[in-house]
């Protein structure tokens, strides 16, 4: 949510033009309710809070990974 010269909303769409289907982990210190006010209205992110191990990361890319095939 805090990055140098471009807020998180803004990098997500510069993504999505050129990749689409683009699947997106956003991590933060700030809850989830904070983050998803910044995006625009049916916008597909995936959140993970801060601080969190190893484990739940592949955890949270398996899970976005496999929403597909199910």
């Amino acid at each position: 949510m805090v990055m140098p010269g471009v807020d998180s909303s803004t990098l997500i769409r510069q993504v999505r033009g050129d990749h689409p289907n683009m699947k997106v982990i956003f991590f933060s210190g700030y809850t989830e309710d904070t983050f998803r006010k910044n995006l625009e209205e049916g916008e597909m992110v995936h959140f993970l809070p801060e601080a969190f191990s190893l484990q739940q990361l592949g955890g949270k890319v398996k899970e976005v990974m496999q929403e597909d095939a199910a």
